[in-house]
């Protein structure tokens, strides 16, 4: 069995390199033919980036620069992901540079560009999921421990405050430790429970 290692977020993201050519991001457009999946992928990756369709494509474009087919199948393995027969045929746009490298890439591994692309796009987004997935569990056992920390920095809290007065220097100073956490802990439930990332400048 394979054990290629599957990227977290932060490493699929510098698989990501902005386009496989720089000196070609002239948008064109055609026709591919892929899945469904690869079409939903496609949206997910743009609202997940943030950015458009077109730059979903050249980023995915660009990963599947950085990955032999040997490891593009090991990740599609251990991803579980399965193409479905059938195909929609749509017209994307995408850069000049990011058609060409699939065109070659294609070829050299005696598929379509269409499969190519979609198998990229499927893979990517799983990747990134699971990444995701992973990430909440972490902040979700993150969570429990902050809360028990936050519960006993409350009860110092007190104590200081019986000790030195609230009008103290080092109450006044560890009142903002208290405060930070509880800012922290309902920043990780809406991460939770939405999806919105932490910030980490947060206070």
């Amino acid at each position: 069995m394979n054990d290629t290692h599957l990227a977290s977020e932060s490493e699929t993201q510098d698989l990501l390199p902005a386009a496989p050519d720089p000196g070609e991001k002239q948008s064109v457009r055609t026709t591919f033919k892929m899945s469904p999946e690869a079409y939903w992928a496609k949206t997910w990756l743009a609202n997940h980036w943030g950015g458009t369709e077109k730059d979903a494509i050249d980023q995915v474009t660009s990963f599947l620069g950085k990955v032999s087919p040997q490891t593009l199948e090991s990740i599609e393995d251990q991803l579980g992901v399965h193409h479905r027969p059938d195909r929609m045929r749509k017209t994307q746009v995408l850069s000049k540079g990011a058609l060409r490298f699939l065109e070659s890439k294609a070829a050299e591994m005696d598929i379509t560009r269409d499969d190519l692309l979609g198998r990229g796009l499927v893979v990517v987004e799983g990747m990134i999921k699971r990444a995701l997935e992973e990430q909440f569990q972490n902040h979700s056992q993150a969570l429990d421990l902050i809360r028990t920390h936050s519960e006993q920095a409350k009860k110092l809290e007190r104590q200081l405050s019986e000790l030195l007065g609230k009008d103290d220097a080092v109450y006044s100073r560890f009142s903002s430790i208290t405060m930070s956490l509880i800012n922290l802990i309902g920043a990780v439930e809406t991460e939770l429970e939405d999806g919105t990332p932490v910030d980490p400048n947060g206070y």
